[in-house]
């Protein structure tokens, strides 16, 4: 039995957990087990899933706990000397020093350091960034990255492997019943034009633009919706900019949830604004779903799977925003999209079958 230890912050609804967990789902269970250590509290969705096929969470004190943090890892490789054959590191960004120096120090054979992110808010953070990544890269044998930009924020480009958001792409196959069903419950007719956006509510998203750019569809196409799914710390913000707006009657917060595979179909068009990204997961699941996604220009061009995609600069008014997304939502497509990205290499299948090989040490 090959066992791995992956380590993340949390294993919340967030990009870089959902890479985690949709190995979790497609590894073979025979051959390999997977536990988790985290650093956050209390269950979630995904921590109650991944206890289901087996895994055990541990959890350990924050970063910000300082001595506590570094002593209480240390303590944990210590007491599992030997029992892992590979430890998946998967981060946005090097805020620490130890997990793969102490997998290193006692001896775990393959040490992976996974990089998600391309890009870090704040000048002291990105010094830390900087100096953790120069001590961590000694003691890792491998370097992953969702994207080029993420491998040259993380690796500077060098001695890396882009390995490819994998997901469920059935999962995110066109479903008209889905729409109906989604669209029903909340009182939307079919002809109704639907923004959607996944997220977590924060700087880095920039759902503020994403309210202005609404806006300016609504004074063109008063038939039509947006739709928040995520939580985060902005989302107060975000809801009172909509009322200053008076647009609460057309914008819908939806909160987390737990099925975005079905919400997704009734959507008509997927945006992101984001400042920085890496390569979300959420982008190839819109386009898995078949929708048309305009993103904002700064997000990693690896994203870009169909030709129904679009890149936007953000230093464009909301109201050329608009009229792309009005424009895109025009144009008829197929949403039956889910051969092409398989095709591209965005199944899960084919990431866990290679990471199944890099946990074995072949």
């Amino acid at each position: 039995m090959i066992n791995i230890l992956f380590i993340s912050s949390s294993l919340e609804k967030n990009g870089t957990e959902e890479f985690m967990m949709n190995v979790l789902r497609g590894l073979d269970r025979k051959s390999y087990h997977a536990d988790f250590l985290i650093f956050s509290e209390g269950e979630t969705e995904n921590s109650k899933e991944a206890q289901s096929y087996g895994a055990t969470i541990y959890r350990l004190p924050q970063r910000r706990k300082g001595l506590i943090y570094y002593r209480t890892l240390l303590r944990f490789f210590r007491n599992h000397k030997g029992k892992y054959n590979a430890v998946h590191w998967n981060e946005g960004e090097m805020t620490t020093l130890a997990p793969i120096f102490f997998a290193w120090k006692y001896k775990v054979p393959v040490r992976i350091i996974h990089a998600h992110n391309s890009n870090t808010n704040g000048l002291f953070r990105q010094i830390q960034h900087w100096f953790n990544k120069n001590f961590n890269l000694k003691y890792c044998t491998h370097r992953f990255a969702c994207s080029s930009l993420a491998s040259d924020f993380f690796f500077n480009n060098t001695n890396s492997i882009v390995i490819k958001n994998g997901i469920m792409l059935k999962k995110f196959a066109y479903n008209e019943e889905w729409r109906k069903a989604i669209r029903f419950k909340l009182k939307i007719s079919n002809e109704t034009l639907v923004i959607g956006h996944v997220g977590r509510f924060t700087d880095a998203k920039n759902q503020s633009f994403l309210v202005d750019v609404f806006k300016e569809v609504q004074k063109i196409e008063e038939d039509s919706k947006l739709i928040f799914i995520g939580i985060g710390e902005q989302y107060e913000t975000i809801h009172q900019k909509v009322r200053n707006f008076e647009l609460q009657d057309n914008v819908i917060f939806a909160g987390q949830q737990n099925n975005v595979n079905e919400w997704m179909q009734s959507f008509d068009i997927f945006v992101m604004p984001s400042l920085y990204e890496g390569l979300p997961f959420v982008l190839v699941e819109a386009q898995a779903a078949g929708l048309p996604c305009v993103v904002s220009d700064s997000v990693n061009k690896d994203a870009c799977i169909l030709d129904t995609f679009c890149f936007k600069s953000l230093n464009d008014s909301p109201s050329d925003w608009a009229d792309l997304i009005l424009e895109k939502c025009h144009n008829n497509h197929d949403r039956n999209t889910v051969n092409v990205l398989e095709r591209a290499g965005f199944s899960i299948d084919s990431t866990v079958k290679y990471l199944e090989k890099v946990y074995s040490n072949q």
